[in-house]
């Protein structure tokens, strides 16, 4: 069965600056900062930084040896143009250290604008963050399975098809990431002016969450998770409103997931230290939307949507008391429209159900994850003892010995024995 081609962007979606300060207000940052790092007075962390490819190579190496420190916590902002960036891609695959070019492809975070022509790097969630996103998907994934046995042949053959994908990239078409002026014509309403007909092409602009649902038939994912940092939750609006408008509605909703963090440490009075005030625990619940508004223009009532904050609530108190509420979203987040045509028999059924997930829930995960974070943190969790017949082999002996696996490899294969 082929997949179905996702729509084109709608003319009535619209992002105009005041999108991301309608869409919430920013969130207080706490007193402690993550980075331990001090910017000059003149370092402007929101204005991009210029800097050569080779630089960014050395910044992507550093990175993944866990060496890099900048002076704006959460992420960084590099000018890049289009032809650098590609220049950059093709530098770091013909890198000779293999590993490294695994690791960009598989792991390194980082989301491109080709428009604004800006890099952002991303320095990975604490554990913290990554285990509590990762305890709510796995959550919901339970839900959606018993879904499944509740209504295994309305709901059945749709929902095998629902995965989580992790943190895997989420790329634009080339169609949905131009700018809002029309070249062809600039005086026309970039809002209200049909797009021309063009059929969607690659393009360098992509984005990493911090996790996702995506259905096997679906070309983008239909609900995307974000990990909101304290010092970077102002960002969060914009960053919704491109996953949801540069996919042109695919992507239905964007949640995030604020925490107040401050990284365990032993008692202050055992190290000598002032006793501190006790840390927040505090914890919000941000989901964003397409809501739909009209505007007058010449007597006319005009219809738009935006993308707008239609939840933000915070599900623990910064004295770490739960605060009853849900948090619901639409099966539709999972089953997206341009799936039920494929699944007929799911839409009425799907359209009318919804998963929730309490903030009781949200707190049980949350305080699981931050008693595996203390654990890391303070090294007194179980382990066994270091096995004295471990060696840890030398850099020429992994050489030597991935050649050897190569040449075992080979002469297995098929056709090099028929060659032979």
């Amino acid at each position: 069965m082929a997949a179905p081609t996702p729509p084109s962007s709608s003319p009535l979606f619209r992002t105009p600056e005041s999108a991301a300060s309608k869409a919430a207000q920013p969130l207080p940052r706490p007193s402690l900062p993550l980075s331990p790092s001090s910017p000059g007075d003149d370092f402007d962390p929101a204005k991009p930084q210029s800097v050569s490819i080779s630089k960014l190579v050395g910044i992507f190496k550093e990175i993944r040896q866990g060496l890099w420190k900048h002076p704006s916590p959460g992420w960084a902002k590099y000018r890049v143009s289009v032809e650098a960036y590609l220049e950059l891609l093709q530098r770091i695959a013909n890198d000779r250290d293999d590993s490294f070019v695994g690791w960009f492809n598989d792991k390194a975070r980082y989301d491109y604008n080709s428009a604004k022509e800006e890099l952002i790097l991303r320095i990975a969630p604490t554990p913290l963050h990554d285990c509590f996103c990762a305890f709510v998907v796995k959550r919901i994934e339970d839900k959606l399975a018993a879904l499944t046995a509740q209504h295994p042949v309305e709901l059945g053959p749709a929902l095998v098809g629902v995965r989580p994908c992790s943190t895997a990239r989420v790329r634009f078409d080339a169609s949905d990431t131009d700018t809002d002026t029309d070249e062809l014509n600039p005086d026309a309403d970039p809002f209200t002016s049909p797009s021309p007909a063009s059929s969607p092409t690659s393009s360098p602009d992509q984005k990493s969450p911090d996790n996702q649902f995506q259905h096997n038939l679906a070309h983008w994912p239909s609900i995307v998770f974000k990990v909101a940092y304290s010092q970077k939750a102002e960002d969060l609006p914009k960053v919704a409103d491109d996953y949801i408008c540069l996919t042109g509605g695919n992507i239905s909703a964007v949640v995030g997931l604020k925490v107040d963090y401050t990284p365990p440490r032993e008692k202050a009075q055992a190290r000598g230290i002032k006793a501190l005030k006790p840390p927040s625990k505090q914890g919000h619940v941000i989901m964003w939307r397409l809501q739909e508004f009209t505007e007058t223009s010449n007597g006319e009532e005009i219809p738009y949507k935006e993308v707008t904050a239609v939840t933000e609530e915070i599900f623990r108190t910064a004295t770490g008391r739960c605060i009853p509420g849900t948090l619901s979203l639409p099966l539709t987040d999972f089953l997206p429209p341009v799936v039920l045509d494929v699944y007929p028999q799911a839409r009425a059924l799907t359209e009318t159900t919804t998963v929730d997930i309490t903030h009781a829930e949200l707190c049980a995960e949350l305080a699981d994850a931050e008693a595996r974070d203390r654990v890391r943190a303070r090294g007194n969790g179980l382990k066994a003892d270091a096995d004295p017949l471990i060696r840890k082999r030398k850099p020429e002996e992994v050489d030597g010995r991935e050649k050897r696996k190569n040449v075992r490899v080979e002469r297995a294969d098929k056709p090099y024995r028929g060659r032979a």
